[in-house]
Order: C-alpha cells, then structure tokens, then sequence
C-alpha cells in the first residue's frame, strides 16, 4: 500500500511485480462502469486495469496501453480478439501522473473518459450474462506476452450501470 492521490497514507494499491485475482461474479451483464484513479510507473506492454472472463476468448478487457503507447484502451470479446471491436484512445497517459479512469458500456457502445471528459468512444460487443471466474486487476490472461501492470490504483469502482457523463464528472471532482 501507498499514499495515494491526496496523500493519505497506506490507502491505494501498487502494483510492479504482482496482481490481485477478483472473486468469481457476474461483473458485467449489460450496462456497466469501471472507474479508478491510476497511476502509471513504468510503460509496459499492454499493461491490464482490469480482464475478466470465463478464458482467454471471453472476456472484457480495461488496458492502460495499447501496446507500449501507454493509450488505454477497451474491448469486449467472444473468439478471435485479434478481430474483436476496441475502444483506443488518441491521447497517452503520462509516466507517474494520477489520472481519474472510467470505462463505460451502454447499447453496444463503450466510453472511455479520463478526468471526467470523454475521450474516445466506439462499438464493442455486448457482454454476455455468465458468472466470469478469470478476473484479475492488474494482470493480463496473456502473461507470457502482457506484464503485470506497473501503477498504482486507488478509489476502485464497478457500478452495474453505465453512469452519465454528469455522473462521472461528480465522480471525479470528489475530494475524499
């Protein structure tokens, strides 16, 4: 544990060498956000916020890079993921600056938002209803090619829902 975007002690999550393994649920059935301050330490490949699915082929998937360019980006797959719908972002995120996270699904569409402004969004597959038992923060179902990340999370969040942009935009203006 380390201080975390406040400076509050023992309160967020470092990660270089490790991950945390999510318990078994069914995370994603329809709408749904996924939110955190995050951190970058180092650029790594395809570094993983967060992967959850049944295997390697069913799964949604919340990056912090697209390969080395440190752009996250977001995708939902069922088969082949070289072919699968992504959400890139244009813009990279800096090596050691907090930036506020949310990855949002809503009518087959995802929405990637950094500090409260939406960034990017395109056409992903629909998640299907299953209770996903491969979930990993942190890790990739690939980690012979994809490292564990190198950052630092805190203020982690699922929500069932796919919040609006006023939503997110309070989400991120918190000071807590």
């Amino acid at each position: 544990f380390i201080p975390n975007r406040l400076g509050i002690p023992n309160s967020a999550i470092s990660l270089s060498t490790g991950y945390y393994n999510l318990p078994p649920r069914n995370y994603f059935d329809g709408e749904f956000t996924l939110m955190a301050w995050t951190r970058l330490t180092k650029t790594a490949h395809f570094q993983r916020f967060i992967e959850c699915g049944i295997d390697r082929f069913k799964a949604v998937i919340a990056s912090l890079s697209d390969g080395y360019s440190n752009r996250p980006h977001y995708t939902i797959f069922y088969g082949n993921s070289e072919s699968s719908l992504r959400v890139i972002s244009a813009n990279p995120l800096e090596i050691g600056v907090w930036y506020h996270l949310t990855f949002t699904f809503k009518n087959k569409i995802g929405y990637y938002y950094r500090n409260g402004v939406m960034d990017k969004f395109g056409e992903l597959e629909y998640p299907i209803n299953i209770t996903r038992t491969v979930c990993f923060l942190g890790r990739s179902q690939y980690p012979e090619s994809d490292p564990d990340a190198s950052a630092d999370f805190d203020d982690i969040k699922i929500f069932n829902k796919a919040l609006n942009e006023d939503e997110i935009l309070k989400e991120y203006q918190k000071n807590y």
